[in-house]
């Protein structure tokens, strides 16, 4: 009950803060979404290979073993180091983009926002749902371990 609480208010909270200051639709960018997600899709895919199916494995099945976790655990939180560094990337890539037109002024506000909104995904991704994901996972890897340490 308690984890669907804290979902519930992670998806909720923060559009409806924004909501009151102006439209969700300013927190949309594709090449923002498509640098930080796709840089950590294919960092992922380079650094974990075939581990991307029993992470899924260990966040999507309720029974999974020791193993399966601890590859979660060590994905998930590779994960969100790879999201929050793309945000960076695509700041400085953006920050490129501005820097380049600066003769322009039209062009100033398109390549802040893609400096900016860069960094805000990759810390809600990486910080808003990689790392709860972690946290679950270990916790789960912990209640599995304790009737071990008993023996």
């Amino acid at each position: 009950m308690a984890r669907s609480i804290g979902l519930l208010l992670m998806i909720l909270l923060v559009p409806t803060a924004i909501l009151g200051k102006g439209s969700l639709f300013l927190f949309i960018d594709v090449p923002s979404f498509l640098i930080v997600v796709g840089g950590t899709v294919g960092a992922l895919l380079f650094s974990f290979g075939s581990g991307f199916g029993t992470a899924l494995r260990a966040l999507f099945r309720a029974s999974v073993d020791k193993h399966t976790l601890q590859t979660g655990i060590e994905f998930y939180d590779r994960a969100k180091t790879y999201l929050i560094a793309w945000g960076v990337i695509g700041f400085f890539l953006g920050m490129v983009l501005m820097l380049a037109n600066l003769t322009d002024p039209d062009s100033l506000g398109p390549g802040l926002a893609v400096s900016l909104i860069t960094v805000f995904y990759g810390l809600i991704f990486g910080y808003g749902l990689c790392m709860p994901i972690t946290c679950l996972l270990q916790g789960r890897l912990d209640r599995l371990e304790q009737p071990n340490q008993n023996n």
